[in-house]
């Protein structure tokens, strides 16, 4: 049978006192079978060792886990498991009930450091996620509790790969319920022949998912037009639909169509009775098609 053994220190004046329980359940301590200590004290608090080593240690702020690796929680099948941060401070609840993942071992916010808080502000019913970047610390995305709804409070919602999207409308991932693209941009515009014009302005296009819509503005044209003449370097290729739009003119009494043919990034311009252009003087676009890109 294996023996107990309480033996006091030479030099020491204190009293160990094992106090039982105010129970009338039996409590048992069972020490490993290998060397090591179950649980010691000094005068910065308490710890537990493994092998000799510290790993989880009592502190005047709370607890601290040392090492390398993984923190487990099993239930083993029971009624769940999880780490708990509350705050008991109700008045002021951003100041507790965090979690910080830093990296390295010093407080959220501290210079030179970078790290993730996780908090739930009861008061507000929102749960706030904040990146710590050096000494600034913002508050980046914002989920309320009971309506589900998110904010982000400071960047941009960006995906890791290209081509995703949001899904709107519909409860399944969808193509037809998808916007994958949305962009805006300026395009510069090349006339056909020798057509030239001296002022052009607002050449932009925005493109929202397969719909592109252009804008500009010619002044102080030159050149000959004829019956029809182009303008080449959209933004984007056309799809295989048939594109049409309204133009604008000042400088002849006509009406004009513009047309783009399929798979192209250029437009067509023409009178609609096929009169002669040549003596237009500006011109503006407003014009939106489609496209596969």
């Amino acid at each position: 049978m294996a023996k107990v053994k309480i033996q006091g220190h030479a030099s020491g004046t204190g009293v160990l006192t094992v106090t039982a329980p105010n129970t009338s359940t039996d409590r048992t301590i069972t020490l490993p079978d290998s060397t090591g200590t179950l649980a010691t004290t000094d005068d910065n608090g308490s710890q537990l060792d493994h092998s000799g080593s510290k790993k989880i240690e009592a502190t005047s702020t709370g607890a601290s886990v040392t090492g390398v690796g993984k923190f487990f929680l099993e239930n083993n099948g029971g009624a769940g498991g999880g780490i708990v941060a509350s705050n008991t401070d109700a008045s002021n609840p951003a100041t507790g009930g965090f979690l910080d993942l830093m990296e390295r071992d010093v407080n959220f916010g501290t210079a030179n450091n970078y790290g993730v808080r996780l908090y739930y502000d009861g008061s507000a019913n929102k749960f706030h996620i904040q990146g710590g970047n050096e000494t600034t610390v913002a508050t980046h995305l914002t989920m309320v509790r009971d309506s589900g709804d998110i904010t982000i409070d400071t960047g941009d919602l960006i995906f890791g790969t290209a081509g995703k999207g949001i899904v709107l409308g519909s409860t399944s991932n969808t193509n037809a319920n998808t916007l994958h693209d949305y962009e805006e941009g300026t395009w510069t515009p090349s006339f056909s022949g020798n057509i030239a014009f001296s002022t052009k302005l607002h050449f932009t296009y925005t493109k929202i998912g397969s719909i592109v819509h252009v804008t500009g503005y010619c002044n102080n044209a030159s050149g000959t037009f004829g019956t029809s003449w182009s303008v080449s370097g959209l933004p984007y290729t056309s799809s295989g639909s048939y594109n049409t739009a309204a133009l604008w003119s000042h400088g002849q009494d006509q009406d004009y169509m513009m047309y783009m043919p399929h798979n192209s990034s250029s437009f067509n311009i023409r009178d609609r009775d096929g009169a002669n252009m040549d003596s237009m003087a500006e011109i503006s676009f407003d014009c939106t098609y489609l496209t596969n890109q």
